[in-house]
C-alpha cells in the first residue's frame, strides 16, 4: 500500500509540475529565445542526472553500450523537438491552447501505431481516445476556430511527443529503462 501511495503521489507531483510549466514558459518566452530556454532546461536536467545517478545506485560503466546511447539520443531528440516547438508555440498562443494541443499527443499515438506499425487499436482504445478528447476540450476550453502560428508550432510538439510515446515501448524492449532515462 505504501508503494502505491508513493507512486500516486509522484504521479500527482509530475502532473502538477507539467501543468504549472505552461504559464511559466509563457512568462519566460518574451525574455529568452525558445531554443536557449530549452537548452538551459536540458543542460540543467543533465547536470542533475549526473549528480543523482550514483546516489540512486546507477553505475556509469553500465551506460556505455551502443544500443542505450542510440535509443537515448533518438528518444531525446524527439523530446527536444517537442519541448522546443512547444516553447516556440507558447510564445504565440495561450497556455490553455498549448496544454490542449500538447495533450492531443496521447490521442495521436494510436494513429501512429496504426500507420507505422500496423497495430490496430481496439474498440476500447477508440472509446478511450474519444473520451480523452472530450475531457481535454472540457478541461481546457481551447479557442477553436482561432488557429494561430503558436497553435501550429504546438501541433508539431504534439506530433513529436506522439512519435516518442509510440517508440517508447520498442526502446524499452531494446535497452534498460534506467539507461534510456539517463541518455534521454
Amino acid at each position: 500500500m505504501k508503494k502505491q501511495f508513493h507512486a500516486e503521489l509522484m504521479l500527482l507531483l509530475v502532473t502538477f509540475f507539467w501543468g504549472v510549466s505552461f504559464p511559466v514558459i509563457k512568462i519566460a518566452t518574451p525574455f529568452i529565445s525558445s531554443v536557449l530556454f530549452v537548452t538551459i532546461r536540458f543542460l540543467l536536467a543533465t547536470v542533475i542526472m549526473i549528480i543523482v545517478w550514483p546516489l540512486v545506485g546507477g553505475k556509469f560503466r553500465e551506460l556505455a553500450n551502443w544500443a542505450s546511447v542510440r535509443w537515448g539520443f533518438l528518444m531525446g531528440g524527439l523530446i527536444a523537438v517537442g519541448y522546443t516547438t512547444q516553447t516556440v508555440g507558447l510564445h504565440y498562443t495561450s497556455p490553455n491552447n498549448s496544454a490542449f494541443i500538447t495533450a492531443l499527443s496521447v490521442i495521436i499515438v494510436p494513429f501512429i501505431l496504426l500507420i507505422f506499425h500496423k497495430i490496430r487499436p481496439s474498440r476500447f482504445v477508440g472509446i478511450g481516445v474519444m473520451l480523452a478528447l472530450a475531457g481535454l476540450i472540457l478541461m481546457t476550453r481551447p479557442e477553436l476556430g482561432n488557429v494561430n502560428k503558436g497553435d501550429l508550432w504546438t501541433l508539431l510538439c504534439a506530433l513529436s511527443y506522439a512519435i516518442y510515446l509510440a517508440r517508447l515501448n520498442y526502446a524499452y524492449e531494446k535497452v534498460s529503462y534506467l539507461n534510456l532515462i539517463f541518455w534521454t
